[in-house]
């Protein structure tokens, strides 16, 4: 089994275990996968799930953009949660 099948597979299990499924978002590649694919499988299952992202509003400005379209993207399966909490010295 490939790395993609078992993570595959892994999702999977999450959206058969859990009536409800949350994905934590941060932007960055490795998460962005991540929405692809949790993405995937609730369309195929016609299913949502909860998408968060935690804004540091501190994020390079590129970030941001992407994770718009990200959220964007998958509105039709995504409940967003976008969390803004400001970085203070």
């Amino acid at each position: 089994m490939s790395v993609l099948e078992a993570a595959q597979e892994r999702i999977a299990r999450v959206f058969d275990d859990f009536p409800r499924v949350y994905l934590s978002f941060s932007g960055g590649k490795d998460s962005s996968v991540m929405l692809h694919m949790v993405a995937a499988e609730a369309r195929r299952r016609g299913r949502r799930f909860g998408l968060l992202l935690i804004d540091l509003e501190a994020q390079y400005r590129l970030t941001i953009e992407h994770a718009e379209a990200m959220f964007a993207e998958y509105a039709d399966v995504a409940d967003p949660l976008w969390v803004a909490l400001p970085l203070k010295l």
